[in-house]
């Protein structure tokens, strides 16, 4: 197929009927990314210089301010481009070729009677990245197509690398097969083998070791040969973050991602953070071997620990709504909204992590228990980390409270008038925001909640959720609590046999266990987790583990490695 749409002199993209919103969202982009409609000397002409090249960017730039600005396109709701964008043309596999061969201007795409070049397209998603247009959902419609299109022009025509420099919309400078996979795993496809075949041409053209499509392998020798291509093209072991995943499918090397699984968005604090702030193989190359069958994966490094008990974990909960958190069934009983139930569930999983914390007063690195959950609860992200500071220690005295101390002097009845419900401070993330929101908006409701016939008889109490959660919220530990709610959400937390504490993914099939291992990889900035499986081991996951993010352990290994033959 990549010869035909290749040596095509037109090519044709069709995303269906038009309307009223897409002809509006087609005009708006063709010219936003009208290069002919520049001033004369904003134009490339043949003038090729990195100068020229950055002077019609921001020409460029300017102009689509300008036009999204009078289109009155300045939120969610007033947006005019996203009715291209939610096209379902832009989330199937196999239409990825339709506009990755073909040079940009043989390329029209269609919607009813009007058309757009795939240049001007390219163009215009290119300006709305670079002045970070935030709506339309182009980011996530475009973002396999926008990268293939600029990867396959600095394949073809390696001059251009240097007028890409200093483009905030095109970082960047060579092909990466893995974060191609990565990227297509959003794709739809009706056989998931697909989504690695229907990249064979485009693999093929760009230097990539993969086998001709056969359809009769099982999807997983197919995915296992294309990971190992993509480890040898990109000459690292990226993949192997990828390999955890909510639906991952059984039968796979344990190595191989399941490429028909979505797998993790980047908002999803499972999603690996790797290279601009772990280093736990210091700055080590990584070295593997891959076995002739394509089935076994031998990478070097060293097992560091043994996971001895892994704590619960928590889903991520929204903030309860009001004033529907508390209410009276039919039988005039108090009870609590499922959210409300999600938040305490919060609330006790943490005191676990305490408890399982404070098993040794001492931490093998010499810090305190609490620096070390502290930084742990927040992944060792630095802001979050220097926020807490003067708010960690009255979470942290205020976690291990009994809940009936926490809660004292809560009032038993609803507050009537001569009292009001404890309303936090507002915090610094989403949740505490937005849980701000909610405590007010509860203490402005507190006349409601008594009209509709809330109020406690005498000896009543308020169920436990909600004086836990008006207790807390009202002290400075709530700011914490509630960063550390989306940091931790979805991992476990572990103790390992040499005294550490760390986070790994939870919520995938084979979730981490008691006696499963610790390794640092060279190449890897993670730890891994793996699993003893007969002579190799099984990839469990990666894993923060505190005490060697930042290469310590690597420090104590030296060059002393082993193979680790991953199954």
């Amino acid at each position: 197929m990549s010869e035909i749409y290749r040596e095509a002199s037109q090519v044709v993209v069709w995303l269906g009927e038009g309307d009223a919103a897409t002809a509006h969202a087609f005009s708006l982009l063709a010219n936003i990314g009208d290069l002919d409609t520049l001033s004369l000397e904003n134009r490339p002409g043949r003038d090729f210089s990195v100068e020229a090249k950055h002077r019609m960017q921001g020409a460029l730039h300017s102009r689509a301010r300008q036009l999204l600005q009078e289109a009155g396109c300045a939120s969610a709701e007033s947006d005019k481009v996203g009715a291209i964008f939610r096209r379902s043309w832009f989330y199937r596999m196999w239409t990825i070729q339709e506009v990755i061969f073909a040079s940009s201007n043989k390329i029209h795409v269609h919607c009813g009677d009007i058309a757009i070049t795939w240049l001007k397209l390219v163009t215009a998603v290119d300006c709305l990245r670079a002045i970070k247009y935030a709506w339309g959902g182009w980011q996530n419609a475009m973002r396999v197509q926008s990268y293939l299109t600029q990867m396959m022009i600095l394949h073809r025509f390696p001059s251009a690398r240097e007028l890409t420099k200093g483009n905030p919309a095109n970082t960047l400078q060579h092909f990466d097969a893995g974060v191609l996979m990565v990227r297509c795993r959003e794709k739809a496809a009706s056989d998931p083998k697909d989504k690695a075949l229907a990249l064979y041409g485009l693999l093929s053209e760009l230097g990539l070791p993969v086998p001709r499509p056969d359809y009769t392998k099982s999807i997983g020798d197919i995915y296992a040969e294309t990971t190992a291509a993509c480890i040898e093209y990109d000459k690292n072991l990226f993949s192997l973050y990828y390999v955890p995943s909510d639906t991952r499918r059984p039968g796979l090397p344990s190595w191989v991602p399941d490429w028909s699984d979505k797998g993790w968005d980047e908002g999803d604090t499972r999603y690996p953070v790797t290279r601009d702030r772990f280093a736990a193989s210091g700055s080590s190359e990584p070295k593997w071997k891959i076995s002739n069958d394509r089935r076994r994966l031998t990478v070097y490094g060293k097992i560091i620990d043994t996971v001895m008990y892994c704590a619960s974990s928590y889903a991520m909960t929204a903030p309860p709504d009001i004033p529907d958190m508390v209410t009276r069934d039919m039988y005039g009983r108090l009870t609590v909204s499922e959210k409300l139930r999600g938040i305490h569930t919060i609330y006790r999983t943490f005191k676990e992590w305490i408890d399982v914390s404070s098993w040794a007063q001492t931490y093998p690195t010499g810090e305190s228990v609490g620096d070390v959950v502290r930084r742990t609860l927040v992944n060792d992200e630095p802001r979050s980390v220097a926020e807490s500071v003067h708010t960690f220690g009255d979470w942290f005295a205020a976690i291990q409270l009994r809940e009936e101390q926490l809660t004292q002097g809560m009032h038993q009845r609803v507050p009537g008038r001569e009292s009001s419900f404890p309303v936090g401070n507002g915090g610094g993330g989403l949740f505490a925001r937005l849980a701000g929101r909610a405590l007010s908006a509860l203490e402005r409701q507190r006349d409601v909640l008594e009209r509709r016939a809330m109020g406690l008889v005498d000896g009543e109490e308020l169920p436990i959720e909600v004086r836990v959660l008006l207790a807390f919220a009202k002290r400075p530990g709530w700011r914490y609590h509630s960063n550390a709610i989306p940091f931790s959400s979805n991992k476990i937390f572990f103790r390992t046999a040499g005294g550490f504490l760390g986070t790994a993914p939870d919520k995938i099939p084979e979730p981490i266990r008691s006696d499963d291992q610790i390794a640092v990889v060279a190449g890897l900035a993670l730890p891994v987790i793996l699993r003893p499986d007969g002579a190799g081991f099984r990839l469990v996951s990666h894993c923060y583990l505190h005490g060697v993010m930042y290469g310590e352990a690597w420090e104590r290994v030296g060059g002393r490695l082993d193979e680790i033959v991953l199954v």
